[in-house]
């Protein structure tokens, strides 16, 4: 089985090229509720549930931890070893040989929240843990941000997307209607990238580079007031500490 982690209900579309390739295999946990600007956690998992499923994956390899453990939006960095345990009991009996999730990349605190979670998952599955891009601040003056660009070029992949996924599937994203204004921003790369360059990128995850700041310069998630990185390094100390021995 290969495992997704999405700390927000639409971070899934960015890898759903990876999804429909494994479609079969495929087991999706969605680990907060989603609720920034106060909106509707029940809205929103209808929302990717009705994604995926166009995609054609089957409702039962879909999990919304914030139906049995509530996590706010911005606050998964504070409540790993929660969401940790409650996504080992869920798959105990899978064998999981991938996992895939957001980017230790600074663009939020949640999305470096899941590489860690991913990562000590992986260590505990034995499974190749691998991050994709959503956006980050690298080399960009405020308010400017990049969109489902690498950080670095070390294990980068450069997955080439289906003719037939470009014509028939790029245009969902049109479905996040509770999150139009974002998509307004993010929706013209995902067209660039799924659509006229068919391509995306993942990157193998190397534990090392969870110790240290994503990249130099201020961060997307600090220049957004949302959280500073010294901040996320204390509240993820005590999981990271745990779960990565030899990890400082």
């Amino acid at each position: 089985m290969i495992l997704f982690l999405f700390p927000h209900q639409d971070d899934e579309f960015f890898i759903a090229p990876k999804i429909v390739d494994n479609i079969e295999s495929s087991v999706c946990f969605f680990l907060t509720k989603g609720d920034f600007y106060g909106a509707d956690p029940v809205v929103r998992n209808k929302e990717s549930l009705s994604v995926l499923t166009k995609l054609g994956l089957s409702p039962k390899n879909v999990f919304f931890l914030c139906e049995t453990v509530p996590i706010t939006d911005t606050f998964l960095s504070e409540n790993l070893e929660k969401v940790f345990e409650s996504i080992l009991r869920e798959i105990k009996n899978m064998d999981i040989t991938e996992v895939y999730t957001t980017a230790f990349e600074g663009g939020h605190p949640d999305h470096d929240a899941s590489a860690i979670l991913a990562s000590a998952l992986g260590l505990i599955k034995n499974a190749k843990v691998f991050q994709y891009f959503l956006y980050n601040a690298l080399n960009r003056k405020e308010p400017f941000f990049n969109v489902m660009k690498p950080i670095t070029r070390d294990c980068l992949t450069r997955e080439k997307i289906p003719l037939e996924f470009s014509l028939k599937k790029t245009f969902l994203f049109l479905k996040y209607k509770s999150q139009s204004k974002t998509w307004i921003g993010l929706g013209s790369f995902v067209i660039y990238y799924f659509l006229f360059k068919r391509f995306y990128y993942i990157q193998e995850l190397n534990i090392s580079i969870l110790k240290e700041r994503p990249h130099m310069g201020k961060l997307y998630y600090e220049a957004r007031g949302w959280k500073e990185f010294e901040k996320f390094q204390i509240d993820v100390s005590s999981f990271v500490e745990k779960n990565f021995k030899g990890l400082r």
